[in-house]
């Protein structure tokens, strides 16, 4: 009987030390693809095309707001966002730029209800800015801490010196009135100086040099130009 007994304490034991079964995997997937888009362009844009180098995408749970970023090289195509909890999610798209710079942008929404879910989206629709810059630069002259005007000068025009990164400076000669100085730039980084030429085509001011980020579309800038 006290054997018996003893058998029956040790079955319980060994029942109790068990190893529970691990818990269901709670967690999904989304698997998004992406599409670079350019209604003004007679062609549909490439990555290599359009200077694009990875798109990142950006995972917003719906409920508490915690968020998450991945990034996949641009022509890719297509990445898997992993580890997810189960729930809503608002999913953004940006293509960066060779500089890092953000060439376009994309939103949707998708929902992961069960464990292991794999959901493919809805590919997504990047509208992309071309890589091509235009710079248009605008100048105050300023004459003993106070503004003056191009007619109180003895001046023959203001010279813009724009130096991309990657490229060979372009220097433009502009009437001191002129107010349409849009220029191209190359894509990339670029700097901008301005100054005014007296009569002599010798600098009587100059500005300090601005520095800009690549950047596609029009950079716009105003320069103050010290004169004596």
């Amino acid at each position: 009987m006290k054997l018996a007994s003893l058998a029956i304490v040790a079955l319980v034991v060994a029942c109790a030390t068990e190893p529970e079964p691990p818990p269901p995997d709670v967690e999904g997937t989304f698997r998004i693809t992406w599409l670079l888009t350019d209604t003004t362009a007679p062609s549909a844009p490439t990555c290599a095309s359009y200077r694009i180098a990875d798109v990142v995408l950006t995972i917003t749970a719906t409920a508490s707001g915690d968020s998450r970023a991945v990034s996949f090289a641009c022509d890719a195509g297509a990445g898997d966002v992993t580890g997810l909890a189960l729930g809503a999610y608002r999913v953004d798209a940006q293509a960066l730029g060779e500089h890092g710079d953000v060439a376009g942008a994309a939103q949707t929404t998708g929902s992961l209800s069960a464990p292991d879910d794999v959901v493919t989206l809805a590919p997504l629709q990047v509208a992309t800015k071309p890589p091509r810059t235009s710079s248009v630069t605008s100048w105050v002259l300023r004459k003993n801490g106070a503004v003056t005007s191009c007619g109180a000068l003895p001046e023959n025009g203001v010279r813009v010196a724009t130096t991309p990164r990657d490229a060979a400076p372009i220097d433009d000669l502009w009437d001191c009135l002129e107010t349409n100085t849009a220029i191209d730039v190359p894509y990339g980084p670029f700097s901008v100086r301005a100054e005014v030429l007296g009569f002599d085509n010798l600098p009587i001011g100059t500005s300090g040099l601005i520095q800009f980020d690549a950047a596609r579309g029009t950079v716009a800038t105003q320069v103050t130009i010290d004169v004596p």
